[in-house]
């Protein structure tokens, strides 16, 4: 019967779309990974943001500083090298708690948080510089807890322009709608909306991956082979994700309904 045939292609479509939904979580949202690291200053606290001196790790105590390492984390779903009385755990991948300050102004969810002159404290980025990741969740107290994407890199702050460009979409999609060919239009145009996605995502978050790897291991050599296979682990999980999402855009193509 047709309805059975309709709500097989519904279950196969959801499935598909459960998957593609996974590969956007896996490029924002990658599992944590933290490794112990010596310091010298017993007064380090879990979500102090912290930077390489030559004594060990100290706490950031310089707005947009290129030795920023990561923030201190109390534990993590995969934890490299041993722990000791003169190691904390140190996060740069991944979700954390970040202690921040408003100094900088108020925190906004999206806003790039980097380090500041009070030791360990964060604060709102306002313009180009090192940062140590972006702002979960808003804040505008003088000091707290925040939930970071952490993704230590510098970072160009500025706005992007494009005001004209949804406009023109509409446009677009109103003359497509017209034609009597829009099913078979939409059609394709979702699928390519799959597949390119899908792709992009993919090759986004391979080169973030590798970037921020690149840099982990530059930062901290002696734990380059721990970082290297947490690299493999995530780059894993993005191919299988990709590849999940471009058969889903050759099955939208090629699957014909029952007539």
């Amino acid at each position: 019967m047709n309805w059975k045939n309709n709500l097989k292609l519904l279950l196969v479509i959801s499935f598909f779309l459960t998957l593609t939904a996974g590969q956007v979580w896996a490029a924002n949202f990658l599992p944590q990974s933290a490794s112990y690291l010596k310091t010298t200053d017993p007064e380090i606290e879990a979500g102090n943001i912290v930077s390489e001196s030559e004594e060990g790790l100290i706490k950031s105590n310089a707005p947009y500083s290129e030795k920023i390492v990561g923030v201190v984390v109390e534990d993590s779903a995969v934890s490299f090298n041993k722990q000791t009385t003169s190691t904390i755990l140190v996060a740069s991948q991944g979700k954390a708690l970040v202690r921040v300050g408003n100094s900088n102004g108020e925190i906004k969810a999206g806003d790039y948080i980097t380090s500041s002159d009070n030791p360990g404290i964060g604060q709102k980025a306002k313009e180009s510089g090192y940062v140590i990741g972006k702002a979960l969740e808003s804040f505008s107290e003088e000091k707290g807890k925040i939930l970071v994407l952490l993704d230590i890199q510098e970072k160009e702050i500025g706005t992007l322009a494009g005001s004209g460009f949804l406009e023109k979409g509409f446009s677009f999609f109103k003359e497509i709608k017209r034609s009597d060919e829009f099913p078979k239009i939409a059609r394709y145009l979702f699928a390519a909306l799959v597949g390119g996605g899908s792709f992009l995502l993919g090759f986004i978050s391979f080169v973030r991956t590798l970037q921020s790897g690149i840099e982990a291991i530059g930062r901290n050599p002696l734990a380059k082979k721990n970082i290297q296979l947490s690299l493999l682990i995530n780059l894993l999980g993005i191919i299988i994700l990709t590849g999940a999402g471009l058969g889903l855009a050759f099955f939208i193509l090629f699957y014909q309904l029952p007539t």
